[in-house]
């Protein structure tokens, strides 16, 4: 089985726009991801080959002289291998595209799928902000995970899997 090509593409269509938007409202989005959808900020949309399949905005920050990303993320359509591979692809871009020095990953606590890839990729884990969220009439804690670029050249050499580059 090939594995797909994931890519991020700046939003540029209507049909692109529709496609960010819808995935703004559904309940999964507002159930997993921190940020309030806007497309004021740098809203990429993620390829699987030629299919969309979810949004991806970088959040890099300079405000303390470390470039810094707390990146969102969110797929409409989560396989084992699709997430994986976006992670993997994530990672690349902010450390060899954007030359950010942090990736900082605030996680919900019912994201338990997510919270195991990235403790298999080897993201730190830094701490939790109990009950930091309310979903669903439901107190969430906020999972704090980060890599820093010198982890990340590491983890390429280390790392058995598609998953890096």
């Amino acid at each position: 089985m090939d594995i797909p090509k994931i890519t991020f593409s700046k939003v540029s269509s209507t049909i692109e726009k529709d496609f960010i938007q819808s995935c703004f409202k559904s309940i999964e989005y507002r159930d997993y991801i921190l940020e309030t959808p806007s497309l004021k900020g740098e809203e990429l949309i993620i390829y699987s080959n030629e299919k969309m399949i979810g949004t991806y905005n970088p959040n890099i920050s300079e405000k303390t002289g470390v470039k810094v990303a707390t990146p969102s993320l969110y797929l409409v359509i989560r396989m084992s291998k699709s997430t994986g591979l976006v992670l993997g692809e994530m990672i690349y871009h902010l450390f060899v595209k954007r030359e950010v020095e942090l990736i900082r990953l605030p996680i919900y606590s019912n994201n338990n799928y997510v919270i195991s890839m990235l403790k298999r990729f080897g993201l730190k884990f830094d701490g939790v902000f109990e009950q930091g969220k309310i979903i669903n009439e439901k107190k969430i804690d906020i999972y704090y995970f980060s890599i820093r670029y010198e982890e990340f050249k590491k983890l390429k050499e280390t790392f058995q899997s598609e998953y890096i580059r």
